[in-house]
């Protein structure tokens, strides 16, 4: 005949266990997600267009982030130069300076201490959160940005990218920001907003690319597409705008040839055994309309892309 206490002691165990657990659960139910957002101001003549740009931007975040009604708990980070700190606003919470720059990789013409990608990710590791937003400086938000973005992710979309709309640069440098975000703009092929989670974060190959310089948008949309378990681009969506509606801007010849051979050289052999064809963006399209979509988008690149494409029947499919 069993022992009743042995049983009793078990049944107990055994309802302490799935009381645990359902605590568990309604406490994970209940957990905010956490989202940071990160910036790289820079020290700018504020008469110029990027420094407009930029305090419209700061003033587009304040908004959005007051306008926010989710229940996502939203920070904001910034990763400067020590002389940048000045013009940090008060809602921007400023992480240790950045202490090199692409001058530590060589002799360049161009001599702007431009961050490099890996030390601008390093900081963004210091910061324990759910997910990371990261946006060049002069890419200013709609109101409703952050209710998108926190319902992508409510989604389980772990790794995205918004596109910018393209507005005309005022005359009259004293319109208020309503004005700017009423203007619906024309579209942008290239990246600049990138929303990823933790698990991607530590797995980011940043090379020694620095930002500012063309691969900067390449290098971390070819790392989200690689380790995204669910990854979109979203392009359509009026979430973000510029200032300008230029596409491609001249850079210095030396910037863009390290960024170019570090991306190709060093960034995408490394990547190459995550990537798959069936991730990138548009490939749900038919085919010439996701062809056409790729081949003309200055981020995306037709030789990788078409190797990609043929690897499934090719043999070192996994060698770059």
């Amino acid at each position: 005949m069993p022992n009743k206490k042995v049983s009793l002691n078990l049944y107990k165990k055994d309802y302490q266990a799935i009381q645990t657990n359902c605590i568990a659960l309604k406490m994970e139910e209940f957990h905010s997600i956490r989202v940071a957002h990160f910036v790289n101001p820079i020290l700018l003549d504020a008469n110029s267009e990027l420094g407009f740009a930029q305090k419209i931007s700061f003033e587009s975040f304040e908004y959005a982030l007051n306008h926010y009604r989710g229940d996502a708990d939203i920070r904001f980070y910034s990763l400067q130069y020590k002389e940048d700190r000045v013009i940090i606003p008060s809602f921007i919470t400023p992480l240790p300076d950045l202490d090199r720059s692409i001058q530590n990789m060589g002799t360049f013409s161009d001599t702007r201490n431009l961050p490099l990608l890996s030390d601008i990710l390093d900081r963004m590791k210091t910061i324990d959160t759910d997910y990371y937003i990261y946006t060049n400086i002069d890419i200013s938000l709609q109101p409703h940005f952050y209710d998108f973005v926190t319902q992508q992710i409510k989604n389980n979309i772990d790794g995205f990218m918004i596109n910018r709309r393209r507005i005309p640069y005022p005359n009259d440098v004293d319109l208020p920001l309503s004005y700017f975000q009423s203007l619906r703009g024309q579209s942008h092929p290239g990246f600049d907003c990138f929303v990823f989670s933790r698990q991607i974060l530590e797995r980011i190959v940043p090379g020694n690319v620095c930002i500012g310089i063309p691969f900067i948008e390449a290098t971390l949309a070819y790392n989200l597409i690689a380790f995204s378990n669910k990854f979109k681009l979203f392009d359509r969506e009026l979430l973000t705008f510029h200032l300008g509606m230029e596409i491609l801007k001249k850079h210095d010849r030396d910037l863009y040839w390290h960024n170019r051979n570090c991306f190709f050289k060093k960034i995408l052999p490394e990547l190459w055994s995550d990537l798959n064809i069936k991730n990138f963006p548009h490939n749900d399209r038919a085919l010439p309309i996701k062809w056409w979509k790729w081949v003309s988008n200055p981020a995306l690149f037709t030789i990788p892309m078409l190797r990609l494409a043929i690897r499934p029947y090719i043999k070192r499919q996994d060698i770059y």
